[in-house]
């Protein structure tokens, strides 16, 4: 059999590193995925010897997803797969620096790896993303979001709240973009005095008796508008029998994460209740 480790430790720089690349190859169409990874990984060493850091940084990730692949596929040693390849994505971070966009992509990758065994910590990941990705807005607005849906399912609200609140401020650098989002609809019920002047702009578009702009009827259309300006308002007002009436007629628009949430506000004001 033969002996990775052995062919693996300590590569010579000297020795062009599409050696290991090809033996990368081999294990992959093999459904090796594991040594595969070991192969980028010293693909990556050899071209730290040499000084190349976008080589070094590139060889990494490969390393980094095909770790991580070995643990999705549930292969012996798993949990090591999987710190490896956290290990190999960070590292590449490092190495192209925080003013890369390549860096921040690696924190959305490394966040959406570790969302389902390890949430706390991908929310990490997702918020630096959202730092990174400060001067352009549209791709804030994923990471931002990305961030509220994980704080959301381990059941941080408020966490998830300031975030949707960071989300409308973000929304407002960009011109095009209408000021709404059903996502702080559902969730919003703070007392005006705790919410932010653009989160407070939002929440009015829904509290004052009216026709809607022809912008919101566009993006929402006009029955849903007027579903969620009812929502709104009987949140506002701890009104629970007329949010359960309201509850099925919203069904058919919202997401599982937005039942979820509006099932937190009907458990909420039942508990307050008693």
């Amino acid at each position: 059999m033969f002996n990775f480790r052995r062919f693996l430790r300590k590569p010579n720089a000297s020795e062009p590193s599409d050696q290991f690349a090809t033996l990368a190859a081999q294990c992959e169409r093999c459904d090796l995925p594991q040594y595969a990874g070991l192969s980028w990984l010293a693909v990556a060493k050899c071209e730290s010897s040499l000084g190349h850091v976008n080589e070094e940084a590139s060889a990494l990730v490969k390393a980094g997803r095909l770790y991580i692949q070995a643990e999705n596929k549930n292969v012996i040693g798993c949990e090591e797969h999987l710190q490896g390849g956290i290990s190999c994505l960070s590292q590449a971070e490092r190495l192209w620096g925080d003013a890369s966009p390549l860096a921040a992509a690696l924190c959305l990758e490394t966040g959406n790896t570790l969302k389902r065994i390890s949430p706390h910590t991908a929310c990490g990941h997702f918020a630096k993303a959202s730092t990174l990705f400060s001067e352009s807005p549209q791709l804030q607005l994923i990471a931002l979001g990305k961030l509220a849906s994980t704080q959301i399912s381990i059941g941080d609200y408020h966490g998830a709240l300031q975030v949707f609140t960071d989300m409308v401020s973000t929304v407002n650098k960009i011109p095009s973009q209408p000021l709404l989002g059903i996502y702080n609809d559902v969730l919003v019920r703070p007392s005006p005095q705790k919410i932010s002047p653009d989160l407070a702009k939002l929440i009015e578009k829904y509290t004052w008796i009216g026709e809607p702009d022809s912008k919101t009827i566009s993006w929402l259309g006009e029955e849903l508008f007027f579903l969620l300006q009812s929502l709104v308002m009987a949140s506002q007002c701890e009104e629970l029998e007329a949010i359960n009436e309201l509850e099925s007629d919203l069904w058919k628009y919202f997401s599982n994460e937005q039942k979820d949430l509006l099932l937190a506000i009907i458990d909420d004001m039942k508990n307050s209740e008693r």
